[in-house]
């Protein structure tokens, strides 16, 4: 299956992290599963369409959608040959995208002809599915995505808290909700609502999945899960493990054991496709 990555023209890159391209001519027979990550996702599918295996039953994904924060995994598999365009948003970028509560799209994937004209969305279909190269692709949705962020929308004070947030658990420092308010000059009643609003979590539901993915950087390697719980900031291995079941619906060894072991995993943890905010998207 080839993969392509690009960097965001500049004036986008405020909201989003990357654009990355999936396609193979093979029809999928493993399901995928998605992690959360701390950030959401706007997909636009020129393939085959997918499934979402839902608890409540499989269910057909829209063509082109935003999914938001993802508290759980969720798992997802191909019908047919696959091409994707994923546009991999800013914790922040969510909140900066529609003038509903970022919360409103946490769990949630949400076709996109329901936030903007849906004659639009047909009109940027309709040119992702003609585009003679990944390249042509990843303009058309720029192109698109340019008049949909409203740069008023992006709260400095948010960005600064989930810079905090990320570094403190990088680090392997504590960092309560009490003393990350302080630091910015706000009530803690403050600074959920606007977390929550731009991006779709509070800021203790947030660094609970930004801890969670800083416990999958040893990805692959044979390692002492109490060193990972420590490195991560957990309490013990037990709070580790339920942490890690809780976000991939598997933990320990056996999810240590899982990471990278698909093409797709494995190319999202290159070094060179990396994301500047989670450790690992797909198991």
């Amino acid at each position: 299956m080839p993969y392509h990555a690009f960097a965001p023209d500049l004036d986008l890159a405020p909201y989003l992290e990357q654009i990355s391209i999936q396609e193979s001519t093979e029809p999928g027979v493993t399901p995928t599963t998605i992690l959360p990550t701390g950030t959401a996702d706007i997909l636009f599918h020129f393939g085959d369409p997918f499934v979402a295996l839902l608890e409540d039953g499989d269910t057909p994904e829209p063509v082109a959608y935003i999914t938001g924060q993802r508290t759980r995994p969720r798992r997802v598999t191909a019908t047919g040959a696959t091409g994707i365009v994923v546009v991999s948003l800013t914790p922040w970028g969510i909140g900066a995208l529609s003038r509903c509560s970022a919360a409103e799209f946490t769990d949630t994937t949400m076709e996109l002809g329901l936030l903007f004209s849906p004659g639009e969305i047909r009109r940027v279909m309709d040119g992702v599915m003609q585009a003679s190269s990944p390249l042509a692709r990843v303009h058309l949705v720029q192109r698109f995505l340019r008049s949909a962020f409203s740069v008023e929308a992006k709260d400095a004070l948010v960005i600064d808290a989930t810079t905090q947030i990320y570094a403190s658990c990088q680090h392997g420092l504590p960092l309560t909700m009490t003393a990350l308010s302080d630091s910015l000059g706000v009530s803690k009643r403050q600074l959920d609502r606007r977390f929550t609003r731009q991006v779709g979590l509070t800021p203790k539901s947030f660094q609970r999945i930004v801890r969670f993915q800083q416990s999958l950087a040893t990805k692959n390697k044979a390692c002492n899960l109490s060193a990972v719980a420590t490195d991560a900031s957990y309490f013990d291995e037990s709070h580790l493990i339920h942490e890690q079941k809780r976000y991939a619906g598997v933990g320990g060894t056996r999810l240590m054991q899982q990471l990278g072991s698909t093409p797709l995993a494995s190319y999202y943890e290159q070094p060179r496709n990396m994301s500047r905010f989670y450790n690992s998207l797909y198991l």
